[in-house]
């Protein structure tokens, strides 16, 4: 795990860049009635300087995400019939995974333990691809810790 003991100041933006020039950060998250998590992820990534942000949520809730986000994209993917993402979405999020400088998995994910364990498990191969990642349980519970941050190559 990695303490973070001070938040650096944002520098100032470029006359000439654009918002590419300041990173894409992929959310991954949310379930049936819990869409406020990774709205609020997605929120605070643009507040903490990323360019681009874009919210991967099961398309069940995509409506919904969408709605309350004013700045950040969506990224509808399949789901279960519990409205959680199946198999197909793990393989769609790592065909596009390359697209994305930065990961936050997990705000709002279904918190059956069953649920959260499966993506604590595939969180774990993004960052085979070398962009920074940070994991979160869907709530503190006997069975898992509330947050996790997954070791990754810097970018």
């Amino acid at each position: 795990m990695i303490a973070i003991t001070a938040v650096p100041a944002i520098p100032p933006r470029e006359r000439d860049s654009h918002k590419g020039t300041y990173g894409h950060v992929l959310v991954i998250g949310g379930s049936l009635g819990m869409t406020g998590a990774p709205v609020m992820a997605c929120e605070a990534a643009l507040r903490a300087g990323a360019g681009l942000v874009t919210c991967a949520c099961p398309v069940h809730v995509a409506a919904i995400v969408a709605a309350k986000l004013t700045e950040a994209m969506t990224f509808p993917l399949p789901a279960d019939a519990r409205g959680c993402f199946n198999a197909e979405a793990l393989r769609i999020m790592l065909a596009a995974a390359e697209r994305f400088d930065a990961f936050v998995i997990g705000p709002g994910l279904d918190p059956q333990a069953a649920a959260r364990d499966r993506m604590n498990a595939d969180a774990g191969m993004l960052p085979d691809v070398g962009t920074p990642c940070v994991t979160l349980a869907a709530a503190p519970s006997a069975e898992a810790p509330p947050a996790m941050i997954v070791p990754c190559a810097t970018a």
